[in-house]
């Protein structure tokens, strides 16, 4: 083999590895692959480091969304004690709502 085959061989190897790296991060193995074998595998590896979890992606958006529940339900009870009016409440919910819709359209958005 030649050096020039060995050095393609390495850099292809570790593209994968890098991908392999990505499946479980926001970039995913694509990415991390491709980032990897167009720019340098370094550059891939440091992608995939900055990148975030899935999981921790999915954790965040449950926590908004429990806390978005826990401001409804407490403009509710509001609500209901008349310390708020219905159009107040109707400016919560829509409020709620459109970071929800927000959510949907762009769920890795940090919130």
């Amino acid at each position: 083999m030649m050096p020039t085959d060995i050095i393609i061989a390495t850099w292809i190897g570790l593209s994968i590895g890098i991908g392999i790296l990505g499946i479980n991060k926001e970039c995913g193995f694509w990415l991390s692959f491709f980032c990897s074998l167009f720019f340098s595998p370094f550059i891939g590896a440091l992608y995939v480091l900055i990148s975030e979890k899935e999981s921790d992606i999915d954790m965040k958006n449950t926590i908004s969304q429990m806390a978005d529940m826990s401001i409804l339900k407490d403009a509710s009870d509001m609500l209901m004690d008349d310390t708020i009016t219905q159009d107040e409440f109707d400016e919560i919910k829509a409020k709620i709502l459109r970071k929800k819709e927000a959510r949907i359209i762009d769920p890795v958005r940090k919130n």
